[in-house]
Parts: C-alpha cells; structure tokens; sequence
C-alpha cells in the first residue's frame, strides 16, 4: 500500500470510543468558541442559559454529542 493511503494518527480529527469522540485541537476550539458566542447572543437578548443547557454545551464541546444531537431539544 502506498504511503499516500495511510492515515498517521495525529491527522485524525476524531476517534470514536466509548460513546466520546476525540476531537481534533481546532475542533475543540470552534466549538468553544461557537458554544461562547451563542451565550453572549442568549445574554444580550436578556436571558440566561439554564445550568442543564450548560451541561449540554460542556458535553457538545468534551465530545460526547455531535452538534444534531446538541441542537435537539432534550
């Protein structure tokens, strides 16, 4: 097999194992940053996110949910 069709390990960007997903560096951070700047939006229209939406968002950005799920209602 050519060296062009291996994939090295640290160029993967997501390993799934046990109902977690290892996300790449820069994954992990759009996600920070998209799950910030939602909360900033929720803040400025003068609300407040609910501790269970903060549970929601910390496992959306460990990698535990995928961003469909994220977004379903629970």
């Amino acid at each position: 097999m050519p060296l062009t069709e291996h994939v090295h390990a640290a160029e993967l960007t997501r390993t799934v194992r046990k109902g977690h997903v290892a996300l790449s560096p820069e994954e992990r951070r759009a996600r920070e940053a998209a799950v910030r700047f939602a909360n900033a939006s929720v803040g400025l229209e003068g609300f407040r996110v609910s501790p269970e939406a903060e549970v929601r968002a910390r496992r959306f950005i460990d990698g535990e949910m995928d961003l469909a799920e994220f977004l379903q209602r629970p």
